[in-house]
């Protein structure tokens, strides 16, 4: 991690934000980062701590009062700053060229949630109800790249905040020739024409919603009747939207009875806390389905090949999974909304930072591939060691302790190699 940090203009970037207006005598900019980004490993981390593990890695005692004072909003934009540097740089690191045979990069974007303290809801709104109506919450808006296995974006908001709002954040990192994958809350056609206009595709969950017509005719389309009348995997040309009617590319597979009992189960179960969501029995019959839209040709990728595409979504699930298991994401101030912003920024900087670094490529051919959930775990027991002796070979370590379990079923970087 510290050969990362070097390649960072770090200097120009804490003038700029005006974290150091002169050199500090007392303060290196390298050590401050690197101390700040072992938070990962504690899950109490005290300006003591802080300041300890600061004088011990410059050789030169730095006290908690000293720090208190350099906890300002300097510090944030200068982590700010550090942070797109860092993702900027990243992304201009090789990465396969190809995936399913055509597309530049795979986006995956999606959030998650941070439960905060109470005390926060005045800074931090969280979605609350009648009984914890002063919930507080931080979200996380992040952009994958499922090619690479690199971070592109951070965006931090109030948990009150949809992500049909944050739809339209993929536009600013988007290049031609990508392929973004999001779940239903992303759904918003007016940013599929522009990802269209920009060059790019995109893979969706279908919204009950959305209206379908027949591209032929013009006229609404019954996708209940059409799919009970068609094979369990199907393809279908539609237009989407009563308005904006926009050309796109359906695909629907038809789940077991089990699998889709348990979807009819779970639609119920949310219609019993909010009314608004009871369901009408047409929709309660179209779960039977998985319907994907999509503006991907058929002859670029099959519709077998697409719904393969929309599984590897679960990879940002795991490793948002993996943030709060063993990186004490979550564990974050009670009381200072800037504290808070201050340390989910460094947290998020060790992260990307971290996934850079150690993740699996796909490109690399390994015998075994690595979990990302084992990483996780062992760099949150080991992060101030490997920190502490960044020239040893810890790649061996690695290989040994954070491989894939044997199992007959393929682990989740198999699955992928065969869609590359």
């Amino acid at each position: 991690m510290q050969s990362f940090l070097s390649a960072l203009p770090l200097q120009s970037l804490a003038k700029s934000s005006g974290f150091f207006r002169r050199q500090p005598k007392k303060l290196a900019l390298e050590a401050f980062l690197q101390s700040l980004l072992w938070s990962l490993s504690s899950s109490h981390y005290s300006l003591l701590h802080w300041a300890a593990q600061l004088s011990a890695l410059q050789n030169r005692l730095f006290s908690k009062q000293a720090l208190h004072q350099r906890c300002n909003r300097r510090l944030l934009d200068f982590l700010h700053l550090a942070l797109a540097a860092l993702l900027a740089h990243l992304c201009r690191s090789d990465c396969p060229t190809e995936f399913l045979g055509r597309f530049k990069r795979v986006l995956l974007q999606d959030s998650t949630v941070l439960t905060l303290h109470p005390s926060l809801a005045e800074h931090f709104a969280g979605c609350g109800n009648q009984r914890q109506a002063s919930a507080a919450g931080l979200k996380i808006q992040a952009i994958f790249d499922l090619c690479s296995q690199r971070w592109i974006h951070f965006q931090l908001s109030a948990s009150r905040q949809n992500d049909q709002k944050a739809s339209p954040l993929i536009l600013e990192h988007l290049q031609a020739g990508d392929l973004v994958i999001r779940d239903l809350g992303y759904a918003v056609l007016q940013v599929w024409r522009q990802i269209i206009a920009q060059g790019a595709y995109f893979l969706s969950r279908w919204r009950n919603d959305l209206a379908l017509f027949d591209p032929k005719t013009n006229q609404p389309l019954d996708l209940l009747s059409w799919l009970q009348q068609n094979p369990q995997l199907c393809s279908l040309e539609v237009l989407v939207g009563s308005q904006e009617r926009l050309a796109l590319r359906l695909v629907a597979l038809r789940l077991p009875a089990p699998l889709a009992a348990q979807r009819r189960r779970r639609a119920k179960t949310r219609a019993q806390r909010d009314r608004s969501l009871r369901p009408s029995q047409r929709y309660l019959k179209l779960l039977d389905w998985t319907i994907l839209l999509t503006n991907v040709p058929a002859q670029d990728a099959t519709a077998q090949q697409l719904l393969e595409a929309y599984g590897a979504r679960w990879q940002i699930e795991l490793l948002f999974k993996s943030w709060k298991s063993h990186f004490q994401i979550g564990q974050l101030p009670r009381s200072n909304p800037l504290w808070v912003l201050i340390q989910i920024s460094a947290k998020l900087l060790a992260v990307a930072l971290v996934q850079s670094r150690f993740s699996p490529r796909l490109q690399t051919k390994v015998a075994t591939p690595l979990s990302p959930l084992k990483i996780a775990a062992y760099l949150s027991r080991l992060l101030p060691l490997i920190a502490a002796s960044p020239h040893r070979n810890w790649f061996d370590h690695f290989l040994y302790f954070c491989r894939y379990d044997s199992r007959r079923r393929l682990n989740f970087f198999q699955k992928l190699s065969t869609l590359c």
